[in-house]
């Protein structure tokens, strides 16, 4: 369980490499990578904990908690969700926790 709660939108990512390549619109190869929401900002309506997510390379600011390290970001920095969750993941609830 992560000891951190993000401001407002912002959401907490435990990242973990993905294979495959975006090709954007202008033609350049984008290397996604993927990681579980393990915290999310009393203001983020479209992430949950637990959810899976695909961002880019450069997105979110890398925090460390307790010697792991995670990404923090806007929750709009994230390209999607994939449908389906991490099996056997420990995903914290902070709902209850104000911010």
């Amino acid at each position: 369980m992560i000891n951190f709660v993000p401001w407002k939108d912002k959401i907490v990512v435990r990242p973990s490499k993905v294979a495959g390549v975006i090709v954007g619109p202008t033609g350049k190869s984008i290397h996604p990578t993927q990681g579980m929401v393990v915290a999310t900002g009393n203001a983020c309506k479209n992430y949950a904990n637990g959810d899976v997510l695909i961002y880019g390379p450069h997105s979110g600011v890398w925090i460390k908690v307790e010697d792991e390290e995670y990404l923090c970001m806007g929750e709009f920095e994230a390209f999607g969700k994939l449908t389906g969750r991490i099996e056997g993941a420990d995903v914290p609830d902070n709902k209850d926790t104000p911010n």
